[in-house]
């Protein structure tokens, strides 16, 4: 019985294959609705760490080079930075949320700095016992006790912003 099930899916994944390597249309859709479709807007969220200006480039490259195939139209620069700023808003609502969730106490925040080409920078995160969050990282002017501390507070009133507009506990009181 099993063995027939998983000979009827091979068939139907070879026809499937079948049919994508030997489409005529070699163009992929990805606008639907006047909008970009889930899986370009996944794609574009797995190449943050690219460069804006080479995220089209480096999709029609790998389409190109691996699947052999084509797109059209592909996100804007000011497209990729709109996607960018909505994933920054969740993130900071479920920050926010994490941080001031009820019977919530067992924070530890870790801190770490670096100076490349004489700027200094900071991070700040958050560790649950659930998982480790990045609250923030900022270029900062020097990498003392009180421009660390002033620079979380920023960060916290930031966040604070956020969850005023959503109603909710104030992050800054909750951590401080």
């Amino acid at each position: 019985m099993i063995f027939k099930i998983l000979e009827e899916n091979n068939v139907e994944l070879k026809n499937q294959l079948e049919e994508m390597t030997s489409s005529t249309d070699r163009e992929i859709e990805t606008v639907r609705k006047g909008r970009f479709n889930d899986d370009i807007r996944s794609c574009c969220y797995d190449l943050l760490n690219v460069a804006i200006r080479n995220v089209d480039p480096v999709i029609r490259a790998v389409l190109s080079l691996i699947a052999h195939r084509s797109v059209d139209h592909l996100p804007s620069h000011s497209s990729l930075c709109q996607m960018i700023t909505k994933g920054l808003s969740v993130a900071e609502m479920q920050l926010g949320e994490t941080l001031t969730e009820e019977g919530r106490d067992n924070f530890t925040l870790q801190t770490d700095g670096t100076t490349k080409y004489g700027q200094h920078y900071a991070t700040f995160d958050v560790a649950t016992v659930d998982c480790t969050y990045t609250i923030g990282l900022r270029h900062v002017f020097s990498g003392s006790a009180q421009t660390t501390l002033d620079t979380l507070q920023e960060i916290l009133e930031e966040l604070d912003i956020v969850e005023e507009k959503l109603g909710r506990l104030s992050v800054k009181y909750n951590c401080i």
